[in-house]
């Protein structure tokens, strides 16, 4: 029985590193030369990406095609925004901050603003529309030489209102880096600076349901994973944490010590788990604060080696709802690049 299981342990092992050796190499689809990647999302049939740059004093929008000549449609600029976008799940509308705080709705197609939406306290760090898209939430905060503050708020698409202001008047935190709702939209995730816990809200309510403390730097990445059962964090700490959504019980912790997490996202059918890297902050001089793309296969616990290896570090990693592709963009250029798992399906 024991050599039977051992047989069956390396041939899954040679199996997984063989499937992951195989895969090309990331191709890039778009140059970070003149301006830099805000954020990025990707289309509902995975044939293009909705990426958010940033130069100067203004925002673009840009529809980048992934197959074909890889053309890309730009449209809309908005002033003093960061390139912060999200898509609603079907595709239809988008979201981007703008001037002063807001949050502009528009449609995709037709490449125009529907709607804007009112302020918040702070400049938008990441948007992220509900499962039924009916609602965006917006992560915010400022740093200004020292934290100055943070506060998450949720609107109401249609009727351009806000639904909750989840943290009202919070000072002398640091920013919100990220927030996601759970598969059902019932509950919303958020983590915030070095002495802020994670927290947990129910949407419907507004209350604050769980919450739990940080421990060695900031939490950067949060979400649920695709059952809705865990809450995956990570960030400053090196250490990225799977928590039993229900009870805050910590089920699995996997390390990239000595490196610290950016961004981190897992597919669909809740298999794969991708996760940006880069040295941590104050450790290491910037000259050399490289970092990595990492997968983990999240069925076996194995790590699969990418060969994605980046000097200033990997900024942000997002999967095709198909699983069959991994869009991330460095942190050195902005180059922003695709990497084919047509291997491991």
């Amino acid at each position: 029985m024991r050599r039977w299981l051992l047989s069956s342990v390396i041939a899954f092992v040679f199996l997984t590193d063989g499937l992951a050796q195989n895969l090309p190499q990331s191709r890039k689809v778009r140059g970070g030369i003149f301006s830099f990647v805000g954020s990025f999302v990707f289309a509902p049939d995975n044939k293009s990406l909705v990426i958010g740059e940033h130069r100067d004093l203004w925002a673009e929008i840009k529809v980048q095609y992934l197959d074909g000549p890889g053309s890309a449609r730009s449209f809309g600029k908005f002033k003093r925004g960061k390139g912060m976008v999200a898509l609603s799940p079907d595709g239809r509308l988008f979201a981007v901050d703008d001037e002063k705080n807001t949050v502009s709705v528009g449609d995709l197609a037709a490449g125009t603003v529907l709607k804007t939406l009112p302020s918040s306290t702070f400049p938008i760090q990441k948007l992220v529309f509900s499962p039924d898209g009916k609602r965006v939430a917006a992560a915010t905060g400022l740093y200004w030489g020292k934290p100055v503050g943070q506060g998450i708020v949720v609107y109401d698409i249609e009727s351009g209102q806000m639904l909750h202001d989840l943290l009202p008047k919070t000072v002398g935190t640091f920013p919100i880096k990220d927030v996601a709702f759970s598969p059902d939209g019932r509950l919303m995730v958020a983590g915030g600076g070095s002495a802020d816990p994670v927290r947990v809200w129910d949407l419907q309510s507004g209350k604050e349901v769980s919450k739990w403390p940080t421990v060695n730097g900031r939490i950067l990445a949060a979400r649920f994973t695709p059952d809705g059962k865990n809450i995956v964090t990570a960030g400053e700490s090196s250490e990225i944490t799977f928590r039993d959504a229900a009870s805050g019980e910590v089920v699995k912790a996997l390390s990239v010590a000595p490196e610290m997490v950016n961004d981190l996202d897992i597919s669909s059918d809740g298999r794969w788990l991708s996760v940006a890297t880069s040295e941590r902050w104050g450790k290491y001089p910037k000259a050399d604060n490289r970092g990595q793309l990492r997968m983990w296969d999240l069925q076996s616990g194995l790590e699969l080696k990418t060969g994605v290896v980046r000097k200033y570090g990997i900024g942000m990693a997002r999967f095709s709802s198909d699983g069959r592709r991994l869009a991330w963009v460095a942190n050195d250029w902005g180059d922003l690049m695709l990497l084919d798992l047509g291997a491991l399906h």
